[in-house]
């Protein structure tokens, strides 16, 4: 079920909102979830856009804003992330910032962050399109494992460089634990 609505108004350049609601995506008969996004244009040439989206194989709602500039000749998208929240069974991470980049040759997304509670996420990753070529870093501090399972105790900060090249996946980092149990003794 889609359904959308679009005004537009020619004159210095094109202006109105646009609602969709896509429910039962599927991707090659697997269940991808549902969504709403909804779009409007802003003063400055660039469009507004609010996504909520569920996930069919997980108990998660997710709330993304964002700013997208229209393609340039050269074909370049870039999107200014304003926030996002994802609600999740063990608690809700939150964030603002961060940026996607999309052009011919790869699509990447730069200072991504959230948190929940004293955790913090950052991460950073690039897709080459079409060369099958992923890069990225990531870093989680203070993540509570009693998030995980309420028998855990303690944190970890975890640090990561990966790169996948076709099949092959490589990387590194390190992962400090801070007073880890795993047993409720």
């Amino acid at each position: 079920d889609a359904r959308g609505v679009f005004a537009t108004q020619i004159g210095e350049g094109i202006s109105g909102s646009a609602t969709a609601t896509a429910t039962g995506i599927v991707n090659a008969g697997t269940p991808i979830g549902k969504a709403t996004i909804d779009a409007r244009t802003r003063d400055d040439g660039r469009i507004g856009v609010i996504v909520d989206a569920t996930p069919a194989m997980a108990p998660v709602l997710a709330n993304v804003t964002a700013v997208v500039s229209l393609p340039t000749p050269e074909g370049v998208i870039e999107i200014d992330l304003q926030s996002h929240r994802v609600q999740l069974p063990n608690g809700t991470w939150a964030g603002k910032g961060g940026s996607v980049r999309i052009d011919k040759k790869q699509i990447s997304v730069e200072d991504f962050r959230s948190q929940s509670g004293d955790s913090k996420l950052a991460a950073s990753v690039n897709a080459g399109r079409g060369t099958g070529v992923i890069t990225g870093t990531v870093k989680l501090s203070d993540a509570a494992l009693n998030r995980m399972s309420k028998q855990f105790r303690g944190s970890v900060d975890v640090d990561l460089a990966i790169e996948k090249r076709g099949i092959k996946w490589k990387g590194g980092g390190t992962v400090v634990a801070k007073g880890v149990a795993l047993s409720p003794d």
